[in-house]
């Protein structure tokens, strides 16, 4: 048995470009941003194009974002962006300076590390209780502080919106084949993390980001 706080520790914020400012947690090896990112520029300032009509999303091969349902002010704070892979993988940079979207290894590492002292790996990543997660979000008790929220997500082949307070799910950088990518997700149905899974870059997604090294 490990003591969990090796696993958990608050850090500070970091701004991205936009000024949007976000609490940091050493978690494990990474420091991660304790936040889905929210940024609609990239690195070097350039814009990311918001994407709302559901037609125009399902053709994207270009980097995109979007907010649930096209409801900035119901979302955005709460949840963040929803992006779709080309951002993640544009040289421009989606991160603030000196961090970046995590390869599937890292969450893979950060499960493994947490099997260690609780099998409740998906729980303990998710933010307690029912205001955000729908009923019964299974075992839920966020006590790695990392708050994880179900942002949902964007379908890639008609455009609409899905899974908001049952699912959230994170882009890595990692490509699988062809137009596919790997992403974590949890469930409010499962005390687990699914790191098995990968989807269409054309899906919009979560991103949160960990620090360089």
């Amino acid at each position: 048995y490990r003591d969990q706080r090796q696993f958990r520790t608050m850090n500070s914020t970091v701004t991205d470009i936009d000024g949007n400012q976000y609490y940091t947690l050493q978690l494990c090896s990474n420091e991660w941003l304790t936040e889905n990112l929210k940024t609609t520029r990239y690195r070097n300032g350039e814009s990311i194009s918001l994407v709302e009509d559901s037609s125009a999303w399902s053709q994207l091969v270009t980097g995109a974002m979007c907010y649930y349902n096209n409801d900035l002010n119901a979302n955005k704070l709460t949840y963040g962006a929803l992006y779709n892979w080309h951002v993640v993988d544009d040289e421009r940079g989606l991160c603030p300076e000196g961090w970046h979207v995590p390869e599937d290894s890292v969450w893979i590492n950060l499960r493994s590390n947490y099997l260690v002292i609780n099998e409740n790996v998906g729980g303990v990543l998710k933010e307690v209780g029912t205001v955000h997660w729908m009923e019964p979000n299974e075992s839920a008790s966020n006590e790695s502080s990392f708050t994880a929220l179900p942002a949902g997500w964007r379908f890639d082949d008609h455009g609409e919106y899905e899974n908001l307070g049952r699912l959230a799910c994170f882009w890595t950088s990692t490509e699988y084949a062809g137009n596919t990518a790997f992403f974590p997700s949890l469930s409010h149905e499962s005390r687990d993390i699914r790191l098995d899974e990968y989807g269409s870059k054309t899906r919009g997604r979560s991103v949160r980001c960990i620090r360089d090294k």
